[in-house]
């Protein structure tokens, strides 16, 4: 070591030349001092925040400020890092519930393709004909179709000429309608039917072939029948039976509101629902304006 006054190499930590004390010479560390930290070094809520909410500005401000202001920096990254952490977790959340959702979704479309119409107001649609699905809690039944009580039996509509005869006792009055010519998609005028007692119904057929066909080899669709001509008993779904008493707004329960309402300057009233809940036509009439005098439906059958 040397003097710091004369440059002498000390002796025994004293200059041999000046006598100066090697205790008077600096430390090596005296000549570079730690600066002290900022005055203004101290966490700050504002910066948390902002870090939180976006963790990368909070990054930036750590790598930035970590040696001037180590303590606010610090704090910074911590803000951050709790606040990727709960980003993170509140998307893998969300993602889940969306990929939930999305299956959900697919099961109730699988669900409609497949013919099942439990949800109210879903359709299906095939061509110019719509069905509709479960309006009322109350109501069941399958698409395109309806079943009808007569005399206690049970017919479905639509149904093949001789299933319905078989099961109503009901024959055409005239045989050559049996081979009048149906068109495809086609519905019959009405057919008039008798029973064994003498009871007079009209059959509507439908050809859902790909081909013209005659009417008896297509599908019985519909009828139409009332308490004039008919001593049979017909009970639609929801318990609407021809010759009952119902009030209009006891049918807009069960079958939703009509698509036409008809008012004569009597007593007759009749109401129409052209899409109803049972895949097609119902026709109610009243000749009283309260009693049922007539029933006229048609079913169209489901591609």
């Amino acid at each position: 070591m040397f003097c710091r006054r004369c440059g002498t190499e000390l002796q025994d930590n004293v200059c041999p030349a000046c006598g100066y004390p090697a205790s008077e010479n600096p430390s090596p560390s005296a000549s570079n001092p730690v600066a002290p930290a900022a005055a203004d070094d101290k966490k700050s809520v504002g910066l948390n925040i902002l870090s939180f909410f976006i963790p990368l500005a909070g990054l930036i401000l750590y790598l930035t400020q970590k040696d001037e202001k180590p303590i606010q920096a610090k704090s910074a990254g911590k803000s951050a890092l709790g606040g990727f952490i709960t980003w993170f977790v509140l998307t893998v959340i969300l993602t889940v519930l969306l990929v939930a959702l999305g299956m959900y979704g697919f099961s109730v479309l699988q669900d409609e393709a497949a013919g099942s119409y439990e949800t109210p107001y879903i359709t299906a649609q095939d061509g110019e004909h719509r069905a509709y699905g479960n309006r009322y809690a109350d109501t069941i039944f399958q698409s395109h179709s309806m079943t009808v009580v007569f005399d206690g039996v049970e017919v479905q509509f639509p149904c093949t000429y001789a299933e319905f005869t078989q099961k109503t006792g009901y024959v055409l009055e005239d045989t050559a309608d049996v081979s009048q010519p149906l068109n495809v998609k086609n519905i019959s005028e009405y057919m008039r039917a008798y029973n064994a007692v003498g009871s007079e119904v009209y059959i509507h057929f439908y050809n859902n072939g790909d081909a013209p066909a005659p009417a008896g080899e297509c599908l019985v669709a519909g009828m139409t029948v009332d308490i004039w001509n008919s001593s049979t008993s017909v009970v639609l779904p929801q318990n609407i039976q021809l010759g009952g008493a119902y009030q209009a707004e006891e049918l807009t329960k069960k079958y939703g509101e009509p698509d036409f309402v008809y008012t004569g300057n009597t007593a007759f009233v009749y109401m129409l629902w052209e899409e109803s809940p049972y895949g097609s036509n119902i026709k109610i009439s009243s000749g009283d304006g309260l009693r049922i005098t007539e029933i006229d439906f048609d079913i169209y059958p489901a591609e």
